[in-house]
């Protein structure tokens, strides 16, 4: 936690310098996020393969440099990730199946990402790419069931890339930006003899520059 709130200072700190500073903004949007459960040859239970979930995420976000082809973006974002399973309904004295329930688990991070913004300027549209590192923090966790306390023990920052695509449009003399972004995870969020669980999202985002 001392760690965020350091990396959170210093990208407040390097938004205040104006003179770094040739843009800035805010984004907003959806996350589709997912998880792979790969099980290994000895697990003596197998099969479980949740559902995408739908967060939200909102963000600022600062451009650095002012070439005609290029800048490099820092952003600070709040993101919901998740997942989710209709899963079978049981009581604790007998195995009969009363029914479905639709099992939830929704994972609140602050992330901070650093990226590449090559673009191509046109008249009123401005196509670009992403991509850089990013790293997430775990603020706040919300689980349907008492089963799922096992995400006690997935790990609390995630790191990763994102890469992507958007478009900066000039309307009624303000900018504003569409963005579809792959965000993968680099390393496991949790991984035992039994089970690797990996994950990546997708945002979807549009912005307006103030």
């Amino acid at each position: 936690m001392k760690r965020l709130f350091i990396l959170i200072f210093l990208f407040f700190v390097s938004v205040s310098y104006s003179q770094f500073i040739k843009g800035y903004g805010l984004k907003i949007g959806a996350t589709n996020s997912h998880q792979s459960w790969g099980y290994t040859a000895i697990s003596p239970v197998r099969g479980f393969d949740p559902d995408n979930k739908i967060g939200f995420n909102i963000g600022l976000f600062a451009e650095h440099f002012n070439y005609s082809n290029f800048q490099l973006i820092t952003e600070l974002n709040y993101v919901q990730k998740g997942i989710q399973k209709e899963i079978a309904r049981t009581e604790s004295e007998s195995p009969e199946i009363l029914g479905k329930v639709l099992w939830k688990l929704m994972i609140d991070y602050v992330n901070i990402s650093i990226l590449a913004k090559p673009k191509f300027a046109l008249e009123k549209v401005t196509p670009y790419l992403l991509f850089g590192p990013r790293i997430d923090f775990e603020i706040a966790k919300s689980l349907a069931f008492d089963e799922a306390r096992g995400y006690d023990n997935f790990k609390k920052s995630r790191t990763g890339v994102k890469m992507g695509l958007g478009s900066e449009i000039n309307l009624f003399n303000m900018r504003f930006l569409t963005e579809l972004v792959y965000d993968l995870d680099l390393l496991e969020l949790y991984e035992n003899e039994n089970v690797k669980v990996t994950s990546y999202s997708f945002d979807f985002r549009i912005g307006v520059y103030l």
